[in-house]
């Protein structure tokens, strides 16, 4: 469910098919919604929150998927 959080977030529409959003394992896909949450985020620690963990997919992913959930509270 995180990349249909994801999906949503970016505008895109959730598809759970083989041709669908993989955020979870292509930068490809999770780059750019990685710079869209540098470009809405309100806090500095936000940026660094997510940033610290860019060496690791699975660890910039889930820094995302919090970011978007605190985003859209």
């Amino acid at each position: 469910m995180s990349n249909k959080l994801i999906a949503e977030f970016m505008n895109h529409e959730y598809r759970c098919d083989a041709h669908g959003n993989t955020y979870n394992n292509s930068w490809d896909w999770l780059m750019p919604v990685v710079q869209k949450c540098f470009e809405v985020a309100e806090h500095e620690d936000d940026f660094f929150a997510i940033s610290g963990n860019l060496p690791y997919m699975d660890s910039t992913y889930k820094s995302v998927v919090e970011f978007i959930k605190e985003h859209n509270k």
